[in-house]
């Protein structure tokens, strides 16, 4: 008596929403005019710009209040650790709809010669969270092997001089 029982009754419900952004806030394909290198802020303001469109539907009842709300892999390129306002814009989107958020951000490693492919969870009361950094980072799409060798070869290189660090850490 009093005991959970595993498989009794229906299954626990949490409501997610994710926020997919490929547009600016005009509308117009953040890519579409060339390449991500130039256009950091498009980026984060963009998943902000969804964000506020997220809060306002829960407003209006559109859509149900969520439990946790997701941002894609490198949702902000501006490290909201070294730049206070891409921290407002984020904080106050979270703050704003409410609900713990998985940001996908870029940050620098603490020396400042790396980057860190993470996942950071945000809550909407105390802000930034537990952090995971992604432990298999992608050759060639987040870190140049041979880069020393290659770079003397393909200019193109020095357009990303760092590369990601990997993680060392499982994350749950």
């Amino acid at each position: 008596v009093g005991q959970p029982r595993l498989g009794v009754g229906p299954p626990p419900h949490l409501q997610v929403a994710a926020v997919w952004q490929g547009f600016d806030v005009d509308g117009q394909d953040v890519f579409g005019a060339g390449d991500a290198f130039g256009q950091r802020e498009a980026v984060l303001d963009g998943h902000v710009a969804a964000t506020a469109t997220l809060t306002a539907d829960i407003a209006n009842g559109t859509v149900p209040q969520p439990d946790v709300v997701i941002w894609p892999e490198n949702a902000s390129d501006i490290d909201p650790a070294l730049d206070r306002s891409a921290f407002d814009r984020i904080d106050g989107a979270v703050a704003a709809v409410g609900a713990p958020t998985l940001v996908g951000l870029v940050a620098e490693t603490s020396d400042g010669r790396g980057l860190l492919n993470s996942g950071v969870v945000w809550s909407p009361d105390s802000g930034p969270g537990e952090r995971y950094v992604k432990r298999h980072p992608v050759p060639f799409g987040e870190y140049v092997p041979f880069r020393s060798t290659l770079s003397r070869f393909v200019t193109r290189f020095d357009r990303v001089p760092r590369d990601f660090v990997a993680g060392d850490k499982p994350g749950v």
